[in-house]
C-alpha cells in the first residue's frame, strides 16, 4: 500500500492533537498511517497521566476511525515506564538522560528500517516543541533523514498552545545551527517568561487544582520552572546557520476544526489533562493561530527543514 502521508507520533495522541486537521484533509485524497514510537507501556507502573497499554490503544483506534487513519506501533517504552527520573514532570521537560542518548543510534536504526518498508509521499516528523524527552528523542532520530527526504515539522501540541514554546524551541534549534526564516526575534526574556506563565496559569491543569492554596503553591512551582526552561536559550550563540526552517500554514475551515477537536476527544484519559471541554479546547487552537497569523482563522504550522544556500 502507498500512503498518502505518515505522521511519526511520539505518543499514541501526539499526532492527533497536533496534526489532527491535515490528517482528516489527506484522509479524503487516500491512506494515511500514523507510526506511533513509545507506545509500550508497564501495567505495574502507575502514573496518573498514563492509562495502561489496552486503553490508550483503543483510544487510538477510535480516533482513526474519526479521522479516517490506520496506525502502526514501534513498541518503544514510554518515556515514565523506562526510566524512574522522568516519573517527574522537572526530568520528563528537558534533554534525554544520558543512558537515552546511547540508546538513539538503535532508535533511529529502527525507525529507519520500518520508514524503509513503507511507500508513502509525504513525512511528517515532530519538531520537539516542548521539550518532552520522548518528543526529543523521536525528532534527533530523524532529523537528518528528513531534511533529506523532504519532511515536513509539526508543532507538538499541546504544548506549541502555550505562549512562546514555539519561539523558544525555535531560538534553541537556532542555536544548533537550525534558523528559521523569517527571522525568530528573542523578545525580552522577562517579558516571554511573564507572558509565559501566565498563559499556562490559565490551562486546565492549574484550573482543575483545588483548593486555591494548592493552585497558589503550584504557581509558585511552574513559575520557578519555566524561568529554567526558558533561561536555557535566553543566550544567543554566533553561529553560521547550517540549515533554514520556513513556515507553511495550512489553514483549516471549521468543519475541519470540529473534526480535529472531536478526534482529540477520543482520548478520553487524555485530553481532560489538558482543555475543560471541547469548547476550550476549540478555543485553545483558535487562540494559537491568532497568534500565528492574526484574522486567518484557524490552522496548522508545519516547517521546512533545507540546508541553507551558500552565498
Amino acid at each position: 500500500m502507498r500512503y498518502k502521508a505518515v505522521f511519526v507520533s511520539p505518543h499514541l495522541d501526539d499526532a492527533v492533537f497536533s496534526c489532527g486537521g491535515a490528517i482528516s484533509m489527506l484522509a479524503v485524497q487516500g491512506p494515511v498511517l500514523v507510526l506511533n514510537v513509545f507506545d509500550r507501556y508497564r501495567g505495574e507502573v502507575k502514573h496518573r497521566a498514563i492509562a495502561v497499554s489496552e486503553a490508550r490503544h483503543q483510544e487510538e483506534r477510535d480516533a482513526g476511525q474519526c479521522l479516517g487513519f490506520t496506525s502502526l506501533g514501534m513498541g518503544e517504552l514510554d518515556a515514565v515506564f523506562r526510566r524512574p527520573a522522568y516519573r517527574s514532570p522537572a526530568n520528563l521537560f528537558r534533554p534525554p538522560q544520558a543512558t537515552d542518548l546511547e540508546e538513539l543510534p538503535r532508535l533511529r536504526q529502527a525507525l529507519l528500517e520500518r520508514l524503509a518498508s513503507l511507500e508513502y509521499e509525504q513525512l511528517y516528523i515532530p519538531l520537539g516543541i516542548g521539550w518532552h524527552v520522548d518528543h526529543i528523542l523521536t525528532h534527533l532520530a530523524l532529523r537528518e533523514f528528513g531534511m533529506k527526504a523532504g519532511a515536513l515539522f509539526y508543532e507538538d501540541a499541546p504544548y506549541c498552545l502555550v505562549r512562546h514554546a514555539t519561539q523558544y524551541r525555535l531560538l534553541q534549534l537556532g542555536d544548533t545551527g537550525y534558523a528559521a526564516t523569517p527571522g525568530i526575534s528573542r523578545q525580552s526574556f522577562a517579558t516571554a517568561w511573564m507572558e509565559t506563565v501566565q498563559h499556562y496559569l490559565g490551562m486546565a491543569p492549574i484550573r482543575r487544582m483545588r483548593p486555591l492554596p494548592v493552585r497558589w503553591g503550584a504557581s509558585v512551582v511552574i513559575a520557578y520552572y519555566f524561568w529554567h526552561l526558558l533561561r536555557r536559550n535566553q543566550q544567543p550563540r554566533d553561529m553560521d546557520s547550517q540549515c533554514t526552517l520556513s513556515p507553511i500554514l495550512v489553514p483549516l475551515d471549521r468543519v475541519c476544526l470540529q473534526r480535529k477537536v472531536d478526534a482529540i476527544w477520543k482520548y478520553r484519559t487524555q485530553a481532560p489533562e489538558f482543555f475543560l471541554d471541547t469548547g476550550d479546547c476549540e478555543n485553545r487552537y483558535q487562540a494559537y493561530a491568532d497568534v500565528v497569523a492574526p484574522g486567518n482563522g484557524a490552522l496548522e504550522r508545519y516547517w521546512k527543514m533545507e540546508v541553507a544556500a551558500r552565498p
